[in-house]
């Protein structure tokens, strides 16, 4: 298999892969049918597998595959039915290692802009770990793939994706007219704001929307937030404000943008004239991706559109 040109990665995703199956599969016990009935004890003894997750979207991607975890993060976001009540292994900027550890997994599966909080500790106590990367609209659907190939079970992942992606088809033929609109995503509060860029989650939405992201104007950035100045935001001229509340309390944040949009030097701004500035936060427009990928492109696209959030007009 020429194994010294395999990549790290490919290695790690081989050797985890061995280690979930061989779990899953009862830890190497002797075929006795066809490969059928192989795979049919594998999935009947898919609940001796001892998965921990450290975020509510890792839980959901869990849960697309049915399978069973051992330990979920403290937190008050919802998570799937199926796991409430479980032992909880702290907040993921501060995870209760000896926790996790007490819990015995077989592998904990993190969200990879979290890997800092968790990464070294848990792999020093002999724990596999797993990363995904939910930055992206893309990127959500690469890891859910990414887990149906670690458990065995692309299919799954697949059909669940193909309907995703059906979604995703309708929405893109229903923006067709916002194509070439020029979008600002300000991120933060009136007095300290950053403009979201293509690299950021919902930058990503607005790309594969395909409006023009005021952002993208300073240039190739790796970055997912950059600094603007006021007086370079207003000779945009963006057709759209979406002033989005991220951190502190959000109607303190709202009523802070609200105050700045009042001043004068937005008036000759298309999205002020037009009224098309809108108030978002965080909560209804997560800076991460989840499960619920093709919901916030929906709402996007409403919001963008219409003007229109969950059916209410803004």
């Amino acid at each position: 298999m020429q194994m010294k040109v395999m990549s790290r990665q490919k290695l790690l995703m081989t050797g985890l892969f061995l280690l979930v199956m061989f779990v899953l599969s009862g830890c190497g016990q002797e075929s006795t049918g066809t490969q059928a009935n192989e795979d049919a004890e594998t999935d009947a003894e898919a609940a001796d597998a001892r998965i921990v997750v450290d975020s509510p979207a890792i839980a959901h991607y869990m849960a697309i595959f049915d399978v069973p975890l051992v330990g979920i993060p403290t937190t008050d976001r919802p998570l799937p039915e199926e796991y409430e009540g479980l032992p909880e292994i702290g907040i993921a900027v501060k995870p209760n290692i000896e926790k996790i550890v007490s819990l015995e997994p077989d592998l904990f599966i993190g969200d990879k802009v979290l890997a800092q909080f968790s990464k070294e500790q848990v792999e020093s106590k002999g724990i596999e770990t797993l990363y995904l990367d939910n930055s992206s609209y893309d990127s959500v659907f690469d890891s859910i793939l990414e887990v149906g190939e670690l458990l065995g079970k692309p299919e799954v992942a697949e059909e669940f994706i193909a309907e995703q992606r059906a979604e995703e088809e309708q929405l893109l033929a229903q923006a067709e007219a916002l194509k070439g609109k020029k979008v600002a995503l300000l991120m933060g509060t009136a007095e300290s704001y950053q403009l979201a860029t293509k690299n950021s989650y919902l930058g990503s939405i607005l790309k594969k929307i395909g409006v023009d992201n005021v952002a993208d104007e300073v240039g190739d950035t790796d970055q997912e937030y950059v600094t603007f100045t006021k007086e370079s935001l207003v000779a945009a001229n963006p057709d759209y404000i979406l002033a989005l509340a991220h951190g502190g309390d959000p109607e303190q944040v709202e009523a802070s943008f609200k105050d700045e949009f009042a001043s004068t030097i937005w008036d000759d701004t298309t999205a002020k004239q037009e009224d098309q500035i809108h108030y978002i936060d965080s909560e209804q427009y997560p800076v991460t991706g989840s499960v619920y990928n093709v919901q916030i492109l929906e709402k996007i696209v409403n919001l963008l559109e219409r003007g229109i959030e969950d059916g209410n007009e803004q």
